[in-house]
């Protein structure tokens, strides 16, 4: 083929469509259904059984909504899974996501303004950074992310900072948020091209970080300083408590965030396993960052399965986009053959999906069962945040194929891990790019 597409390709790949004796089938019912409806492995999805021996105690099913903030709603679900079973609480009770998403909005607004004040928004050639101002505050998250919320402004239950209109809908709030936050950078720029002293510069930060409170509050609520809690546990037994979001956190957190590990499957010439890395300006908090811990699948599921033995479900984050049927709650490699389906071959490894952007890390959900159907094949059972309508009444099945080939980030409790796996977790971590596929 030459360099452009000629008249005599066209009319060749034409021809060749037209001869093929499937190809019109193909054509016609593809036109009319989508994809997946035509092609999903039948077979696959009618032997799928969401029935566990044992499973850790788990709250209702919730619902993200129209947001980006499955990483909130996946940590919040782990955390009050041991609520539940540690307290005796009813399975409706709820932490709170708004409450952690208004200070994580604020906390990244905030660590850009910092990042402009460092760097004057440029790159290291001193050219306008632009992938900085492109979504300086962002949805998407990780876990690091929501144990340093945690730690620094607590918990506090759903009924004190319940869901609003913006909550749920945050397309057009975070635009709002982007615009103040990128016009402000811009003024900051400008005054630092004056060479206005720092105390004026931080005087305007902090002009432009309360109108951001201000928008914050308008759209979220205002989150409580101290609240009053009253509840009943499962027993029925009627509770009522005053204390401060921290003290909450303290009372109902139920454990330690700092113990537990941000385990990864990220192959990489750059990447290698048993090393612990870190992210380049990433993060919500200025000043923390987060590590991750690099390690085989091979190794991670007995990880995984020692959690969930223990009674603990596991925060995990993996590419929704492939293989995973939103609909009946399936997610099983190769469950939809377009390979076969169009005569492709397009197989890839994990590393090269990861490096060429086949595939990422989309989406956070929450591992709450695991049983072996077969000798060292294990099904798991998947706590989502998209509601009931959706899976099966909101969960999902997950077989060890798709955990190998699409699951990346596990949130792991370092007591599960060997000696020798803790003595890794003291290396010093390397800094990878803030665009490196660990990360996405």
């Amino acid at each position: 083929m030459n360099q452009d597409i000629s008249r005599d390709d066209l009319k060749q790949w034409e021809d060749n469509f037209r001869s093929g004796k499937s190809n019109t089938f193909l054509q016609n019912s593809l036109v009319r259904h989508d994809l997946k409806e035509v092609y999903a492995d039948r077979h696959l999805m009618q032997a799928a059984q969401m029935c566990f021996p044992e499973e850790p105690k788990i709250g209702d099913v919730m619902a993200q909504k129209q947001s980006g903030r499955c990483w909130i709603f996946a940590a919040l679900n782990v955390l009050r899974s041991r609520v539940i079973d540690h307290k005796g609480m009813d399975s409706s009770f709820r932490f709170s996501v708004p409450y952690l998403y208004f200070y994580d909005k604020l906390e990244r607004a905030n660590f850009f303004l910092e990042r402009i004040l460092r760097d004057r928004g440029m790159d290291k050639e001193g050219k306008i950074d632009r992938s900085l101002f492109y979504y300086p505050v962002g949805e998407g998250g990780q876990w690091y992310m929501v144990k340093d919320l945690v730690e620094k402004y607590g918990l506090v239950p759903e009924i004190s900072m319940p869901e609003t209109y913006h909550s749920e809908n945050t397309q057009q709030f975070c635009s709002v948020i982007n615009k103040i936050v990128r016009n402000g950078a811009v003024q900051l720029i400008h005054m630092m091209d004056e060479e206005k002293a720092e105390k004026e510069l931080n005087e305007k930060k902090a002009e432009i970080m309360y109108s951001v409170y201000k928008l914050l509050c308008s759209c979220l609520g205002t989150p409580p300083s101290e609240f009053t809690y009253e509840y009943k546990d499962a027993k029925g037994e009627y509770h009522v408590l005053r204390m401060t979001p921290r003290q909450f956190a303290d009372e109902f957190c139920e454990c330690r965030l700092g113990d537990y590990v941000y385990v990864v499957d990220t192959p990489g010439k750059n990447r290698p396993y048993h090393r612990m890395f870190t992210l380049k300006d990433c993060g919500s908090v200025w000043g923390k960052r987060g590590t991750y811990y690099n390690l085989p699948m091979e190794e991670i599921k007995p990880l995984l399965r020692a959690q969930l033995a223990a009674g603990e479900t596991i925060w995990f984050g993996c590419d929704c986009a492939n293989d995973m049927d939103r609909a009946s709650g399936i997610m099983m490699d190769r469950l939809y053959d377009y390979q076969g389906l169009f005569e492709v071959d397009y197989e890839l490894s994990k590393e090269e999906m990861l490096d060429y952007c086949e595939s990422g890390s989309n989406h956070d959900m929450v591992i709450a069962a695991v049983k072996e159907t077969e000798p060292g094949h294990y099904v798991w059972k998947v706590e989502n945040s998209w509601g009931t309508e959706v899976g099966m009444q909101g969960r999902y099945l997950m077989d060890d194929s798709y955990l190998e080939r699409y699951a990346f980030q596990f949130v792991i409790h370092k007591k599960y891990l060997n000696e020798k796996q803790l003595s890794e977790l003291e290396q010093d971590p390397v800094a990878l790019p803030a665009n490196d596929p660990m990360g996405i």
